[in-house]
Order: C-alpha cells, then sequence, then structure tokens
C-alpha cells in the first residue's frame, strides 16, 4: 500500500496544476454523473433554441450580435445560412444546415409535424371543395371586392373585415379557393398577396393540427395554380406565396413536388410552364442558396436550368431567368458559389442585349451590377472569358439610344475590371475603343447635368485607364484626342469641356508622363479659361483644380503666381458656378503648397477671399461664402508658421462669420477653417483666441444650440486640431465639452434602421397597406398583353410590399431597412478622432468619461455599417486602451498603487477580449479598411504589451495568434474580396486550434496579396503587426519568421505593384532589427536583390524622358514615380540593417554599396514633386 501511494504521489507531481486539481474529481462517480447530466441538459437547451429559430442564443462568433437598437429582435431564419457559412463550413463540414436546426427530425417542436404528402391538382381541388367554408369564402370574396371599390368607406370597412377575418387560419382555404375559381384577376391578385400573409402568419399553427386546414392540399393546389395562372401580375404573387409556403416548410424536409416543378418544369414544351418555373426562383433565392451547399447533387443541376433559361426561344423566359440568377447572386456570399455558375457568363452577357430590347432595362442594370460586384473576384469567374466580357459590355453601351443608367452600369464594370483584371484587359487590345467611349460618354454626361460632369462614369473610366494602364498607353493617345476636341471651335461646349475635364482626370494616374511636359498642357487649359462658353471655363478651373492636386509642389512652383492671376478676375465673377470651381482651385493650391511658394502671393489673395467671403455671406449667398472660407483654411495650413502675421484679421473676420446667426453652411466653414489655422500657428500665437474657440465649438455641440451635423462636425474638428497643439494643456479644459463629446457618441445614428414588424403575428397579420392610389381607379388591363409589360396598379403595391419583404424574413415577420446617413456618419469619424487625441495628451482629462466611451465604441462603432466609422471605431479602442495604461503609469508615478492597479487590470481584461474581437473582424469582415483596422490596432496591443511595465499585458497565445495573421496577410487570405465569407475559414479553425498541418504551412511561395492596390494599406498594417511581434519576441522571433521569409521574398521579388514590393524590403528590414545577428542566414540571398532593385532604379532615373502631346521636346530626365523612390527607400534601409547586424558578411560590399547610394545623397529635395516623395 505505501509503495502504490508513493507511485501515485509520483504521478499526481507529474500533472500540471489543473491536471492536479481536477483527477480527484474525475474518480468521483457523483461527480462525473452531475458533470453528465449538466453537459446533457446544456445540449438540450442549445439544441431547443436552435431548431426554434432563435439565432440570437447561438455563439458570438457565429456573427448574430445584439445590438441596442434590436435587442428584441432575431435574425431572419431563412437569411441564416449566409450568417452560418464561414462557421458551418469550417466546423460541420458537409453537413447541411437542417442538421444544424434540428430540422431533419420528426416534429421539431412538440405537437408540430410537417405532413409529408404529395397530392396532384385534381386532388387537391377534391379536398378543398369539401373543407371550405362557403359562407366564410363569399365573405372575403366580398371584401376583395370591396378593396379595389372606389369609395374610401367601403375601402376601409373591407381593411377592418379583412383584419378580423384572417386572424383564423382557415381563411387560407377560402384565400385558394378564390384564387382558383375567380374570373376577376385582380380579385386573384389581391387573394394571392393576402395568402402570402396569412402562411407566413398562420403554418405553424396548421401544422400542429388545431385548424381544418390541410397542409398537403394547400401545397398541390397553389403548385397547381401556379402553372395554370394565365395572367402575369397574379401568376407573381402565387410565386410569391409558394416561395413564402417553402421557406415555412424546408427546415422540416423536402417539398418533393416544388423540385419537380423547378428541375422538370424547365424542360417543358410549354413556354408558360418554364416561365412559371423560373418566377419561381425569383422567389426562391435563398433555398437555392442552401441547395447549392450540396454541390454534387444540386449545383450541376441549376447550372443547366440558368442555361437553359437564358437560351430560351420565348424572350419572356430570358428575362425571368435573368431576374432569378440576379436575384440569387445577391444572395451568395462568396466566390466558391459563384465559380458553379462561370461557364454562364458568356451566355449571361448575350442575354442582356436580348432583355434590354424587351423594355427590361431595369433587369439589365441589376445583372451589370452583379457583373461588377464579381469582377474584383481572384478566382476568375470573369477572367475566363474576359474577352468575351468586354466584347458584350462594349455592345450594350453602344446599343442605339441606349439608356444612360445601363450605359453607366456597363462602364462601371468595365473600369471594375480594369482595377483588378489589368494584364487581362490589356491583352484584348480593345483599350482604344474603350478611351473613345469614355471621352464620349463625358460629353453625354455634361449635356445631361452639366455641373457634374466630372463624377460621371466616362470620368470614372478614364481615370482608371489612367491609374492601372502604362501611363504613356493612355496619355499620348488621350491627350491627343482632348487637345482636339478643346481646340475644335466648331464643336460644341460640351465637347469642349469634355475635352479640358480629360485632362484634368489623367493627371493622377499619368503624372509621371505629365511633370516634364506639364508647361504645354498648362497652356492648353489657360487658354480654354478664355473661352466665351461659361461651362467650358468652368471644367477648365476642375482641371487646374486636378493639376494643383495630383500633380502637386512641382506644378505649383512654377506656375502658381500666373494662375492667381487669372483665377482673380473669375472670384469677382457673379456667377457662383465659376467664382465656386476657382475657389476650389485655391483650396487645391493651398493643400499641396509649402510657405515658400504661397507666401508671395498670400497677401491680396488672403485680402480678397477674406473681404469675398464677408460679403456673400452677408448677400445670403452661404454656398460662395462657405467656399471663399474653406479656401482661407487651405492657405493657413500651406503656410504653416508664417501665417501669424495675418492672424489678428483672419480671426477677426472668421469670429463674425462663426456667430450663431449665420447659415449653417457658413458657420460649418468658419469654424473649420479657425481649425485649420490654430494648426498652423501653433498654440503660442493662438493662445488668445483658445478659450473664445473653445467656447464657440463647445456651444455648437450642445443639444439646445440647435447646430446641425455639418456645424457640429466642424465644432469637433476644431477642437481636435486645439487638443493637438496644446496636448497636455487640454486637460484644463477638456470638462467644457467632454459630455457634449460623449453625448455625439451616443445619439448620433449614422445608419438609418428601420424595423417593421407585424404587430397580430400571434394572432394574425396586419393586412393594412397604402391602397390610397388605388381609388378610383381600373384595374384592367389588356387581356392580348402577352408579354405582361403593363403592371396594374395592384401590382404596384404588391411590388412595394415585394421589395419590402425581399430583406426581411416572413418566419419572424421582421423587416429591416438600413441606410448610411452620410453627414453623420463624418460627424462620428470627427468625434472618434477627437477622443484619439485626447487619450493620447488628456488621458488624465477625461478619466471619467473613459469607460463609458470604451462602451459605446465597442457596442456601436465596431459593427457600424460604413466602413469608414467602423475602422475609425476599431482604432480608437486601442487609443483608449492606451489611455487606460497611461493612467496606470500616470497613478503608479504619484503613489496611488491601488487606482493604478484598477486600469492596469481593467487594460489587462480588455486586451485580451478586445485582440479576439480584432482577430475576428479582420478574418471575417468583408471590408478592406476594417481589416486594415483591426491589424493596425492589433499592432498597438503589441505594443502595449512589449513594455517592460507591463509584461502580461497580453498573452503569448494571443501575441502567437497575431503572428498567424500576417501569415494570412501575406498570404492574400483575409478577404474575400467581392463578397461573402473568407475563402479559407476552415483554414482558420485549423490554425486556432492546432492542428494545421505542415505541409499546408509550406504550401505554395507564390501566393501574396499584392494583386490589387485596395489590399495595400492592409499589407502595410501587416507589416507594422509583424515588426511589433518582432519587438515582443526578440531574438525569438526567428524561429516564427522563417515561415514568414519566404511570403515576404515573393513580395519583394514577384510582386506586380511597386509599392508591394517596397513594403517587403521594408518588411526584412523591420524584423532584422529585432533579429540582430541572427540575420545572417539570409544575407547571401536578399543582398544581391536588393543591390539589384537599386541599380536598376539608378539606371532609370538617368534615362531622358519621352516626348509628349502638347510638348516642345526636350531631354529631361525620367522622375522616379512615388512607388519607385519607396521600394528605392526602402531597399537601402534594409540593406543599412544588414549592414548593422551582421558587418562580417557585408563588408566585403561596401564599395558596392557605396557606389549605389552616393547618388542618392547627392539628389536635391527639389526634383521632386512632393514632400513625401
Amino acid at each position: 500500500r505505501a509503495s502504490d501511494r508513493r507511485a501515485g504521489l509520483a504521478g499526481t507531481l507529474s500533472m500540471s496544476p489543473r491536471t492536479r486539481r481536477t483527477s480527484g474529481r474525475r474518480d468521483n462517480p457523483s461527480y462525473t454523473t452531475g458533470v453528465a447530466m449538466c453537459s446533457l441538459l446544456v445540449l438540450l437547451v442549445v439544441f431547443s433554441t436552435c431548431r426554434n429559430g432563435h439565432l440570437a442564443a447561438l455563439p458570438h462568433r457565429i456573427g448574430l450580435r445584439e445590438t441596442e437598437s434590436q435587442s428584441s429582435l432575431v435574425a431572419p431564419p431563412s437569411r441564416a445560412w449566409e450568417v452560418y457559412r464561414p462557421f458551418r463550413r469550417a466546423t460541420f463540414g458537409q453537413t447541411s444546415l437542417r442538421h444544424l436546426r434540428g430540422g431533419e427530425f420528426e416534429g421539431d417542436v412538440p405537437g408540430l409535424k410537417e405532413d409529408r404528402e404529395e397530392v396532384s391538382l385534381d386532388v387537391a381541388r377534391s379536398r378543398l371543395e369539401t373543407a371550405v367554408n362557403r359562407q366564410a369564402t363569399e365573405q372575403i370574396l366580398h371584401c376583395c371586392a370591396e378593396f379595389l371599390a372606389p369609395d374610401t368607406q367601403r375601402v376601409k370597412a373591407a381593411e377592418n373585415f379583412a383584419k378580423e377575418a384572417f386572424k383564423d387560419a382557415q381563411a387560407i382555404n377560402s384565400l385558394v379557393y378564390i384564387i382558383s375559381t375567380s374570373p376577376d384577376k385582380n380579385i386573384r391578385q389581391l387573394s394571392a398577396v393576402f395568402l402570402r400573409k396569412l402562411i407566413s402568419a398562420h403554418w405553424d399553427v396548421i401544422l400542429s393540427g388545431r385548424t381544418q386546414v390541410d397542409g398537403p392540399t394547400i401545397k398541390g393546389m397553389l403548385l397547381g395554380l401556379l402553372v395554370q395562372e394565365p395572367d402575369g401580375n397574379v401568376k407573381r404573387a402565387i410565386a410569391a406565396a409558394v416561395a413564402t409556403l417553402n421557406k415555412r416548410t424546408h427546415w422540416r424536409g423536402k417539398w418533393t413536388a416544388l423540385e419537380e416543378l423547378v428541375f422538370k418544369g424547365v424542360s417543358s414544351p410549354e413556354p408558360h410552364i418554364r416561365q412559371s418555373c423560373m418566377q419561381l426562383l425569383v422567389f426562391m433565392s435563398d433555398e437555392i442558396g442552401i441547395w447549392l451547399m450540396d454541390k454534387d447533387t444540386y449545383g450541376d443541376r441549376m447550372l443547366g436550368i440558368f442555361e437553359r433559361g437564358l437560351k430560351d426561344d420565348d424572350k419572356r423566359v430570358v428575362v425571368m431567368t435573368l431576374k432569378a440568377f440576379s436575384s440569387l447572386c445577391a444572395r451568395l456570399g462568396g466566390d466558391d458559389e459563384m465559380m458553379t455558375f462561370s461557364s454562364l457568363i458568356p451566355t449571361l452577357l448575350s442575354s442582356l442585349t436580348v432583355a434590354y430590347k424587351a423594355g427590361h432595362q431595369d433587369i439589365v442594370v441589376e445583372v451589370l451590377e452583379i457583373l461588377d460586384e464579381l469582377a474584383p473576384s481572384k478566382t476568375g469567374i470573369l477572367s475566363k472569358n474576359i474577352e468575351i466580357v468586354l466584347g458584350n459590355l462594349l455592345a450594350i453601351i453602344q446599343l442605339p439610344d441606349v439608356a444612360d443608367d445601363v450605359a453607366d452600369a456597363a462602364m462601371g464594370v468595365i473600369a471594375t475590371m480594369l482595377k483588378f483584371k489589368t494584364k487581362e484587359l490589356i491583352a484584348t487590345q480593345r483599350m482604344q475603343e474603350v478611351l473613345h467611349i469614355a471621352l464620349k460618354a463625358m460629353v453625354r454626361s455634361i449635356e445631361i447635368d452639366p455641373e457634374d460632369g466630372e463624377n460621371s462614369a466616362g470620368a470614372d473610366l478614364l481615370h482608371e485607364m489612367a491609374v492601372q494602364i502604362s501611363s504613356c498607353e493612355v496619355f499620348n493617345p488621350a491627350a491627343t484626342l482632348a487637345v482636339q476636341m478643346m481646340n475644335d471651335a466648331s464643336s460644341t461646349p460640351q465637347v469642349r469641356a469634355s475635352g479640358v475635364l480629360a485632362l484634368g482626370v489623367m493627371a493622377e494616374g499619368c503624372r509621371d508622363v505629365m511633370r516634364p511636359h506639364v508647361q504645354g498642357m498648362l497652356a492648353q487649359v489657360r487658354k480654354t479659361l478664355q473661352d466665351p462658353a461659361p461651362l467650358v471655363k468652368r471644367y477648365a478651373l476642375v482641371a487646374l483644380s486636378r493639376f494643383a492636386h495630383d500633380l502637386g509642389e512641382f506644378f505649383l512652383k512654377q506656375h502658381l503666381p500666373s494662375l492667381t492671376e487669372d483665377l482673380y478676375p473669375i472670384l469677382k465673377h457673379e456667377s457662383d458656378a465659376l467664382a465656386c470651381p476657382a475657389a476650389d482651385v485655391i483650396t487645391r493650391m493651398g493643400m499641396n503648397s509649402d510657405p515658400e511658394i504661397l507666401l508671395p502671393i498670400l497677401p491680396p489673395l488672403l485680402m480678397h477671399l477674406l473681404a469675398a467671403a464677408k460679403t456673400a455671406a452677408s448677400q445670403g449667398k452661404s454656398k460662395r461664402a462657405a467656399r471663399f472660407i474653406t479656401a482661407v483654411g487651405s492657405l493657413a495650413e500651406g503656410s504653416e508658421a508664417e501665417f501669424v502675421s495675418f492672424l489678428p484679421g483672419t480671426m477677426e473676420v472668421l469670429s463674425e462669420l462663426w456667430a450663431v446667426d449665420k447659415p449653417s453652411e457658413v458657420r460649418a466653414s468658419a469654424l473649420e477653417a479657425v481649425g485649420s489655422v490654430a494648426k498652423a500657428v501653433d498654440k503660442g500665437p493662438f493662445g488668445p483666441y483658445v478659450s473664445a474657440a473653445i467656447n464657440t465649438a463647445s456651444n455648437a455641440l450642445q443639444k439646445e444650440s440647435g447646430s446641425d451635423s455639418e456645424v457640429q462636425t466642424s465644432a469637433i474638428y476644431l477642437l481636435s486640431n486645439i487638443a493637438d497643439i496644446l496636448k497636455s494643456e487640454m486637460v484644463s479644459y477638456v470638462e467644457t465639452f467632454a459630455g457634449a463629446v460623449v453625448s455625439v457618441l451616443k445619439d448620433t445614428r449614422s445608419t438609418e434602421t428601420t424595423y417593421k414588424r407585424d404587430s397580430s403575428v400571434p394572432t394574425g397579420p396586419d393586412l393594412s397597406f397604402d391602397i390610397s392610389k388605388r381609388r378610383g381607379q381600373d384595374l384592367e388591363s389588356d387581356e392580348d398583353d402577352e408579354e405582361d409589360s403593363q403592371k396594374s396598379d395592384l401590382s404596384a403595391d404588391e411590388e412595394k410590399l415585394e421589395e419590402t419583404e425581399e430583406i426581411t424574413d416572413d418566419d419572424v415577420g421582421v423587416r429591416t431597412i438600413v441606410s448610411v446617413r452620410t453627414g453623420e456618419c463624418e460627424k462620428l469619424s470627427a468625434a472618434i478622432s477627437l477622443v484619439d487625441t485626447l487619450c493620447a495628451y488628456a488621458a488624465v482629462g477625461i478619466e471619467s468619461y473613459l469607460k463609458d466611451i470604451f462602451g459605446i465604441t465597442v457596442a456601436k462603432l465596431t459593427d457600424n455599417h460604413d466602413p469608414t466609422v467602423r475602422a475609425a471605431g476599431v482604432k480608437s479602442i486601442g487609443n483608449i486602451i492606451t489611455a487606460a495604461v497611461k493612467l496606470s503609469e500616470f497613478y503608479a508615478d504619484e503613489g496611488e498603487k491601488r487606482t493604478s492597479q484598477r486600469w492596469e487590470a481593467w487594460a489587462s481584461e480588455n486586451v485580451e477580449e478586445m485582440s479576439q474581437e480584432l482577430l475576428w473582424q479582420a478574418t471575417h469582415e468583408n471590408m478592406i479598411k476594417v481589416a486594415e483596422a483591426c491589424v493596425l490596432t492589433f499592432e498597438t496591443l503589441v505594443d502595449l504589451s512589449t513594455s517592460p511595465d507591463h509584461p502580461k499585458l497580453m498573452s503569448k497565445a494571443m501575441v502567437d495568434e497575431a503572428h498567424k495573421l500576417v501569415k494570412r496577410v501575406l498570404k492574400g487570405r483575409t478577404m474575400a474580396q467581392g463578397g461573402g465569407e473568407p475563402p479559407d475559414a476552415a483554414l482558420l479553425l485549423q490554425e486556432a486550434t492546432g492542428t494545421f498541418k505542415k505541409d499546408q504551412e509550406d504550401e505554395e511561395k507564390t501566393e501574396y496579396a499584392a494583386g490589387s492596390k485596395l489590399e495595400l494599406p492592409l499589407l502595410e498594417a501587416a507589416i507594422d503587426l509583424m515588426s511589433a511581434v518582432a519587438r515582443k519576441k526578440g531574438v525569438k522571433f526567428d524561429r516564427k519568421f522563417k515561415r514568414l521569409a519566404p511570403l515576404l521574398e515573393n513580395l519583394l521579388t514577384n510582386a506586380e505593384e511597386i509599392e508591394s514590393r517596397a513594403l517587403g524590403a521594408r518588411g526584412f528590414a523591420e524584423a532584422f532589427l529585432s533579429l540582430g545577428a541572427a540575420a545572417q542566414p539570409y544575407v547571401i540571398s536578399l543582398r544581391p536583390v536588393l543591390t539589384r532593385i537599386l541599380t536598376d532604379l539608378r539606371e532609370k532615373a538617368t534615362q531622358p524622358a519621352a516626348p509628349s502631346p502638347g510638348s516642345s521636346g526636350g531631354t529631361t530626365a525620367v522622375s522616379l514615380s512615388n512607388g519607385e523612390l519607396r521600394l528605392q527607400w526602402s531597399a537601402t534601409w534594409c540593406l543599412g540593417v544588414l549592414c548593422s547586424a551582421c558587418p562580417q558578411d557585408m563588408s566585403v560590399h561596401y564599395s558596392q554599396l557605396l557606389t549605389l547610394i552616393m547618388p542618392q545623397l547627392q539628389t536635391e529635395p527639389e526634383s521632386h514633386a512632393s514632400k513625401d516623395e
């Protein structure tokens, strides 16, 4: 026995502490039984919860989170397959979703059982004849007729009767009977609309057997009526009712007859049956999405259905197929599902012309918008058919008298493909044709809206061509055409305006080609300022504004004085259409200049702008005054500290213009301009104005002030700038406005969310809706209208109902409509920025508000529908936690140990929780901005834990997750571009659980996130996060870096984007700073690559520039682009870090390195275009 005890003691000591604590419990039979019973109870609760549709109770990570505004609502179960997909695939493999909700079992709810019997139309009709209540049916028929009466009182009485009568589920029998027997198509249609609502409300009661309504009978009747109904509008209403019934029964088993109709009806020789099938698919997009989860069974069958429908001889079937496909694509979540239909794209595009000629341009626009969403896909959905896609799009644009919205949608698809499929499009050899179409579209848009040509689809397409395609390939032919259009005196003003606008639109993408020859381009633009047509002058000013912004200091240093002389007379012009764009040019000049450039022209220009702003405000010309004030603020920022001499006079005028009695637009501009002035002159000169500025801004934020969103946004911007210059001195002013800022964060609704719940769902649906438009109108339409192109007024009402319910679910009776409010989003972003500034400089001042702000940020902003606000909220989380750590350090220095520990504990608790949230959002949210913000905030949290004062702030496991996140971004796997879930949710789960196999880690090294400029900020954030992890790990980072090094090397050597290659070099440098001598193994492979980069860039910088249109030739050297300069900088820095870390290995190459870097030391900063370069 003693030997046994010693052996037991040794075994216990060899256990982990947690195992030792629980080992005794496991040996206790009572303990084991208790654990088993508790586990069973939990499983039963979860099982019941899932089956009853209460999705809000499922795990947080599925993506269904409660918010303040919808705490009492649950997610619509019919849309659940979209939300579940990443979680389901990662966890359950190919298990059907019905397993997840318990739908494979009989009797989902006690007493509720689906009758699987299938009956024919004849049998169903016979049963219905027996079951229907004749008296009730006559009353409901009379009610439907009264609904269509021209008498308001009769309609009101019918509404009241319907509310009571439809609380009884047996009304379903009556409505189906009316649909099958009434000769009046309007009554049949209205009955089908009512039927759909009753099915949604009463089907569970029918399944429970507590009513005389027979489920199989209703199913059989509806399918038969759908096929036999001759009227298109009635057919549409019946199809909607069938789809709703299918939603109610889908989780409890297949509706076999419905599937047979869908899959066999498309082959029917009767066109009306084929059309009925496609009409049904329009309303069954959710269910089709679930079918497609089982690709082996349904993938090829659905592909065949759509292919047959698009090739149908009857154009009505083709149009309905397009509508069904568009509806399905709007529901599909990711590229995997869409790849099922990739072979369908050519047929789909050729069908668009048929649909357009049939008068269904709305459907054509819908499909084109779907294609626009598919264009960024990395799976090559469009790439495989790129030439066919482009050809069909160009054919649609060039249709005779094509509608503007159709042409704009097609050009939008081409612009998106240019961004993501540049090489494939260039290979089609049709870019010249695209260029001509873009210029023609610009002319057309200016003819339609003379003031919005720069935002037209044609201008966007030309801009994308300039940005994505080699500058010379676009600029030379485009500039030649533009100059011809500008100089054609016989052409219309719209043509000349489009020509000068084209030069401005190309400035960003073609800046490298334009800089050596900008003199000729500018001469052409200034010439158009003398054009007699005001429209041409306006777009000449727009082009100058683009030049000032995109060509930067290089342009302004040479041409600012002469341009200012041109602008003076236009600023005095009576027309706002000319004076406002002229003020915009000055605003851009200030944004992109430095004091040396601005000071010579500043005194007269500033005096003129201030006087003109006062005059315009007094005359009630708010828009004009606001533009002039904005220009003043821009000039102040550009002049920096040199603006001090103009401070008193400027503040005197702006103080008048921010008064409460001024128009909101003027007040907002004045507040923002004062913020720019404060930022320019700094706290010393601005000191006398601080109190007045803070008080004015604080008053504007008060609810009682009645300030609109624009004024409040500018007030917050002013407070942010003052906080920036005062830094810690801002603490004494925080109490003045902190409460108002918290109120703004709490009360501002950046999205308009409306929930409409059928209040009578338990007892019967509320079927009242606005029918006033129908009163006194004849609902009859031509009987021989075979195409159903003319819809009755009743159909319009039904359409409105459909549009509302398309984003909801009949199971729970909730309609959700979300719209982003742009102005409120800007206000929220400004408030978050102010909070971040206060966290950085005045944490003590906002201590009492910090936890409230954190709660608001987590609850509201991290789930915001606007990606900009959401990203700002995510970043703010890191800043607030940083402020908490600063408070902990502050109180530790003050000797208040308990308060210091309290803030330290609060920060530690939230670091771990928020790190998990950030990891989730970065890998599962389909927003590049949000993912970038998550990665940057993760970096902030890792950096906090790197401090020796806070070593336990972040766990080792979470630091390892940060490393995995970096690896995912470098592999290009973080985002599923174009919509849907991440393409590798299972991979994420494997990584998180430690089951990630080594052969998966060492997969192909050619995967990197450099295919899109859209991902560059995310990639840069990942490099920053890797640097933070490296600093945290120190030399121990070597083991983890071995897995990242091949990805960085591919980024450096294989990436198509210059900016991506620069980030690859920078990533190596950041890692080597922490690795030190451990970087030695990388010297042999990396040094030749970096020196080759520097050699190539030096050779390019010495080449002469090619001549371009409008220039007089010359031998000016080529200027390196911004990306090339960044690559040069990163490669040089990386070599320097290697010299420091591995001097023995690098010393033999010093001579070569000195040869490469000496020309960089001799480069004059003025030869480049901007401060950043």
